[in-house]
């Protein structure tokens, strides 16, 4: 039995070279994914979503905002701006409020009342356009690789991709520390 195992270390430390070489090209390759898509994710956050943020916050500020009374203000929910899945960022979540105070004044401080909540309907379509480009951003930055229930999934999500890939990356890196150590071990153990 000594001899069909010292003869299968022995092969198992030959190999050493090759695993690791070919372990070491598997990283690359790994990282050059990891590098191609942090370029595509620069690439649609600087070319879609932050100028469409910018470009919508402009349009509600300064073509909106003035139509409505004098001392309207707009109220930006917490998911504006935001590049997340889940909560799911949006352009969307904005509203147009305004501090009402009765006649005559109350003790009481003014009731923010509001005015207008934006709905995607065809009535500021320019913003309308930004806001289903951002969507779209968003989502193919964010589209989880999970199962969300949703009945449509998909793989595009870059942030969720580059997430797992450096998990993959990871797993290979420590694979092949241990393929390298292997090799001075199994020979203290080869006649």
């Amino acid at each position: 039995m000594g001899a069909i195992t010292n003869a299968k270390l022995r092969q198992m430390r030959d190999i050493v070279p090759d695993q690791s070489d070919a372990l070491a090209t598997s990283i690359q390759q790994v990282q050059d994914q990891i590098t191609e898509l942090s370029e595509q994710a620069l690439a649609i956050e600087t070319e879609i979503t932050t100028p469409d943020e910018a470009t919508a916050v402009i349009i509600i500020e300064t073509i909106i905002l003035p139509t409505f009374p004098v001392g309207s203000y707009v109220v930006y929910g917490a998911g504006f701006g935001a590049i997340q899945w889940d909560p799911k960022g949006n352009i969307s979540a904005w509203s147009i409020w305004r501090n009402i105070i009765p006649v005559p004044p109350p003790i009481l401080p003014a009731v923010p009342t509001l005015l207008y909540t934006y709905v995607n309907n065809g009535t500021y379509p320019d913003l309308d356009a930004l806001v289903d480009d951002y969507a779209f951003g968003n989502d193919y930055l964010t589209r989880p690789l999970y199962d969300s229930g949703l009945g449509s999934e998909a793989s595009y999500g870059i942030y969720p991709t580059i997430v797992n890939l450096n998990l993959g990356k990871t797993y290979l890196t420590n694979n092949k520390t241990k393929i390298d150590a292997s090799e001075s071990v199994f020979s203290g153990y080869i006649d």
